[in-house]
Parts: structure tokens; C-alpha cells; sequence
């Protein structure tokens, strides 16, 4: 698991941008559930995060747990890391646990007028990565494109995005060890009044 900060690229005289998270895999290590908390999962195996990322909302899918959204709380070593399951309840045991790259947020410009979301690159077993949204970068929910169905992908395309919340970020939400996806927001942007 990791946070992969975007990539975002100007053009046509800004009133284009496009949004590149390259790269996002899937990974495997244990999560449990200590004590008699239902809500902390405690993460063991590689997972590339650092200090910096504390707060990010990520996805876990813990065997035999709850697979949902996560806020990471604290990385406390290379291989040890320490989450809070957003709502319900999290792993009740030690148990294998998927873990998806998470795109790091990319806060949208007020004028946006058109979202065209393209995903490509290896999707393995069952590779999926759906495009979330919040207006607090905290509580995310999957965004939906303009026929009202989520943007979960699970194959080579380009949809438009429905939704406009002032966050985004793709997250892996399923795959296998060689799920290997890169998502592009491509962003059609109002210039202001008068603005040449």
C-alpha cells in the first residue's frame, strides 16, 4: 500500500488540466483487531507509508474483517501501521489483508466544467479501482459517472464523472500481485470574465 501523489500537467492556455496517478498496485499483509477494540486494525507487512500520510482514508479488505475505508493513524515502522475503520466494525483476528494503493487527494478547481476519467495498464485477478470523492477529505464515498452508476472500473475505459466534490482520489479496491493501474482526470476548466 501506498499513497501515489498525483501527477497534474496544464494546457491549452489552462483551460484544460489533466490529473495522472500512475502506477497504483495491489498489496498483501495481516491486519488484526487488538483487545477489545472493534474499530483499530492494527497493519503488518510492507506498506510504503510515511509520517506524512497520517489522515489519508485508504482502502483495507481484511479476511474475515470489514473491507471498507480506512484513516490511517499512525505509522509506526516500515512494516507496522495503525488504521480506524471510517464507519462499522473492523478485523476481529489476525488475518490476511488486502491492502489498495490509494491516489493522493487532488482538490478540484471551483470552475470545472466537464471530468473525463480514463483508466488503463494491468488489471490481474479481479483488478478494480473506484474513484472516490469528499468535501473534507476524510469521509469518502464512491463517485457516481452521469448515468448514475459508480465509478468503479474493472477493465480499460473512460467515463465521464458525474460528481464535483471539491476532493478526489482513485483507490484499488481488489486485484492480485500483478494489478498494476494508472488513472487519468482529465479536468475542462471555465476561465474567468474576460480572462484571455
Amino acid at each position: 500500500m501506498a499513497v501515489i501523489q498525483p501527477i497534474i500537467a496544464r494546457m491549452n492556455r489552462d483551460t484544460c488540466a489533466t490529473i495522472t496517478w500512475p502506477g497504483l498496485t495491489m498489496r498483501t499483509g495481516t491486519c488484526s483487531c487488538p483487545g477489545a477494540s472493534t474499530t483499530l486494525n492494527w497493519l503488518t507487512g510492507a506498506h510504503g507509508l510515511v509520517a506524512a500520510n497520517i489522515g489519508t482514508v485508504m482502502y483495507l479488505a481484511p479476511t474475515g474483517g470489514t473491507a471498507g475505508l480506512y484513516q490511517l493513524t499512525a505509522v509506526l515502522s516500515a512494516t507496522t501501521a495503525t488504521f480506524v475503520l471510517t464507519t462499522g466494525n473492523a478485523a476481529a483476528v489476525a488475518a490476511a489483508c488486502n491492502m489498495g494503493d490509494v491516489g493522493g487527494a487532488y482538490s478540484q478547481p471551483d470552475a470545472v466544467l466537464d471530468r473525463i476519467l480514463q483508466v488503463h495498464g494491468t488489471f490481474g485477478a479481479s483488478g478494480t479501482l473506484s474513484m472516490y470523492g469528499s468535501n473534507d477529505n476524510i469521509n469518502y464515498a464512491v463517485l457516481k459517472d452521469n448515468t448514475g452508476t459508480n465509478l468503479t472500473v474493472t477493465n480499460l475505459t473512460v467515463r465521464n464523472v458525474f460528481d464535483g466534490p471539491l476532493f478526489c482520489a482513485p483507490m484499488i479496491t481488489a486485484g492480485d500481485a500483478t494489478t498494476s493501474l494508472s488513472a487519468i482526470l482529465a479536468l475542462r476548466i471555465q476561465l474567468p470574465r474576460g480572462f484571455t
